[in-house]
């Protein structure tokens, strides 16, 4: 298929696999979501551009249990604002 592609004036394969015999068409890789697996783009094109996801992160502050400490008698839910979820997302999941 990648052969008969290459033929063509234009073309754009994203795939899994970095194609080692093809690494003249390979323009970059991308990631869907911080977690994902990473994409290989090949291409062949006049113009090219890079679109990539943005994701708004805020750092806060936040007692985590240590090994030896146990659950208090009283459990909170807080509220979180989308860019502390965005936050503890990338780092835990």
């Amino acid at each position: 298929m990648f052969e008969k592609l290459i033929q063509r004036k234009y073309f754009m394969l994203v795939t899994n696999d970095y194609l080692s015999d093809f690494k003249q068409y390979f323009v970059g890789m991308s990631q869907i979501t911080n977690r994902g697996v990473p994409i290989y783009i090949y291409v062949i094109s006049d113009k090219s551009m890079v679109v990539l996801p943005r994701q708004v992160i805020a750092t806060f502050l936040l007692h985590r249990l240590g090994e030896k400490e146990d659950i208090e008698d009283t459990i909170r839910l807080i509220e979180l604002k989308q860019e502390r979820l965005q936050a503890l997302r990338s780092q835990y999941m």
